[in-house]
């Protein structure tokens, strides 16, 4: 993977830089500054709205939820400009995924299946995004 810093760096709105909050997730630093209420209007979590019973927020059976970091995912769409922002976003949530995984349960076996199945979510929103990211407003792509 990229190094972080780099993709730091690479963000196009130098003015929100990408920080990591109290050594959890990586984010804009306009993110750590919104209410939950901010935050459930500008994001909605795993996969496309209304999608949900198709793109679930927690992996079962693993009891494994990604929703905080779905949430992050989304807001960077939102406020990403260019097909590199988009590819910054997806990095950042793969890295976020590593840092959950990091703090979950120790159990190896389950470590091993819950990465499995990200991997499986990631490639999908990786490959299939695109023409969502770039329907969004502002998106120079």
């Amino acid at each position: 993977m990229q190094d972080i810093k780099n993709l730091i760096n690479n963000w196009s709105d130098k003015s929100d830089i990408i920080i990591q909050n109290n050594k959890d997730f990586y984010a804009p630093s306009s993110f750590w500054k919104l209410s939950k209420k901010e935050i459930k209007s500008q994001t909605n979590g795993c996969g496309p709205e209304g999608w949900g019973w198709l793109v679930p927020d927690c992996f079962h059976p693993y009891f494994f939820c990604i929703s905080n970091i779905c949430t992050i995912h989304d807001y960077m769409y939102n406020k990403g400009k260019n097909l590199k922002d988009k590819r910054i976003a997806d990095l950042i949530f793969r890295k976020n995924f590593e840092i959950k995984l990091s703090k979950g349960k120790k159990w190896k076996w389950l470590k091993i299946l819950r990465k499995r199945r990200f991997q499986v979510y990631f490639k999908v929103v990786k490959n299939k995004s695109f023409d969502l990211y770039c329907d969004m407003d502002s998106k120079s792509c």
